[in-house]
């Protein structure tokens, strides 16, 4: 028998915590479960894993992946059951869940097993190597979940209780009603359920949540989807339809005042550009990591506006060690913050050191800091190595106007109206409203 925990710090996003092969598996009993994903394996011989109630019998090469804290037991049913396994953890590690679409146990059948098998058997060869390599170690890792991101559910959806009482008759109302103004807080109501424990049922079984559904019914519709065009009034002229919907968004504020294009200066549109590829290779969670290790910003940063967006990237850039100073045009900050985490911010700015300038307009950048013109008409210095400009969005009717006369119908709809529209939760409540008009 062989087995290899870790015994390096976690730095590569997947990782073994510990993996094992030709082990002599004896009784294990785990009512709270196990802390982190793990994968067990019959390579010899036959035993029975019980997983919340439900009973997997594991015949050789076959496998059951189970997800952390489901309560579980093992038992051998020959006099000898060999058992290989892997338990995974990683920097992303909570994305695993993800990966395998959610599914809180897979089953493994025998062809697919015997490839895991053989990858278990070759890392475990070369053991010694691998782990003087974390980076080899981890690619090893991820091959081995990627084996369960096409598996199959242990049982089928029509054998699971909580899934016909729950999830199916929600499945038949969004199909039936699609068109109706359906939301996640009246379909759980129409089975007696809380919204959250609904879209934790979606996620269980479907892998993702009822919005998230319900939102796909729109490609069984007949619309067509056409990406990257530029739509002009003459677009519009020549598709001719009998109504149009704008939802193309608004582009933030940026002050046309001396210095504004150094490249000290960042704005909301360069960011979204910056980021993009990061994005892609990194993902989210990741990225959000990496940000306080790195950030393409100076020590010192002056964020010009002090709104939703000015705020959010003020407390954003404080946590990771910047000095921060918010220059905002009006009498108060943070508008489109929701009150009771607005009430906390002030507090928390001035305990952090964040020093707020409101009715006071920025007047140039220069390189070594920004001139702002105070509410009472003096003028100050501020000096810092960067500028962010995270000023609210101004609505740009262009598009709008010019399809005046053109379409008999024009609704424009979540931020293209601005600011002050400018929320989730605007565009979700326009976005339906129209579509249900029309």
């Amino acid at each position: 028998m062989a087995i290899h925990y870790r015994n390096f710090p976690v730095i590569e996003p997947f990782i073994f915590d510990s993996i094992g092969c030709c082990w002599s598996q004896d009784r294990v009993l785990r009512p709270k479960g196990f802390p982190l994903y793990h994968y067990l394996q019959t390579e010899q011989g036959c035993g029975t894993v019980k997983v919340q109630g439900t009973e997997y019998v594991l015949n050789e090469n076959e496998g059951l992946l189970i997800s952390p804290y489901l309560h579980h037991s093992y038992e051998r049913n020959t006099e000898e059951w060999l058992t290989a396994f892997a338990t995974f953890t990683g920097t992303i590690h909570s994305s695993i869940d993800k990966m395998v679409g959610n599914k809180p146990i897979i089953f493994i059948e025998k062809e697919q097993g015997a490839m895991i098998s053989a990858l278990i058997n070759e890392i475990m060869e070369n053991w010694d190597l691998l782990s003087a390599d974390t980076r080899a170690l981890s690619l090893k890792c991820y091959d081995l979940l990627m084996h369960f991101t096409n598996s199959r559910h242990p049982r089928p959806l029509t054998d699971e209780p909580l899934y016909l009482r729950y999830v199916a008759p929600i499945i038949k109302e969004i199909e039936t009603h699609y068109n109706s103004e359906l939301t996640v807080s009246d379909l759980s109501g129409r089975v007696y359920v809380t919204p959250q424990y609904l879209s934790r049922l979606f996620r269980r079984f479907l892998g993702c949540s009822v919005y998230e559904y319900l939102t796909t019914q729109l490609g069984k519709l007949p619309v067509k989807l056409r990406l990257g065009v530029t739509v002009t009034a003459e677009t519009v002229r020549k598709e001719q339809p009998d109504a149009v919907v704008i939802a193309t968004s608004s582009p933030y504020a940026v002050p046309d005042i001396p210095g504004i294009h150094s490249s000290r200066v960042f704005t909301i549109k360069g960011l979204a550009g910056q980021v993009k590829l990061p994005m892609r290779l990194f993902g989210p969670r990741l990225l959000e990591k990496l940000t306080h290790v790195f950030l393409p910003v100076g020590k010192r940063v002056v964020v010009l506006g002090g709104q939703i967006e000015g705020v959010q990237g003020a407390v954003f850039l404080k946590k990771r060690g910047r000095e921060v100073t918010i220059i905002e045009e009006s009498a108060s900050i943070g508008g489109g913050i929701p009150e009771r985490f607005l009430q906390r911010i002030g507090p928390w700015f001035r305990k952090k050191g964040v020093e707020v300038l409101t009715e006071s307009r920025a007047e140039a950048i220069t390189d070594d800091g920004v001139k702002v013109r105070l509410k009472d008409g003096t003028q100050k210095f501020v000096p810092c190595d960067s500028v962010m400009v995270l000023m609210p969005q101004v609505p740009d009717t262009a598009l709008t106007e010019s399809l005046q006369g053109i379409v008999a119908e024009v609704h424009v709809i979540g931020s293209s109206l601005g600011a002050e529209n400018g929320l989730l939760k605007h565009a979700l409540l326009d976005g339906r409203r129209v579509g249900c008009r029309l």
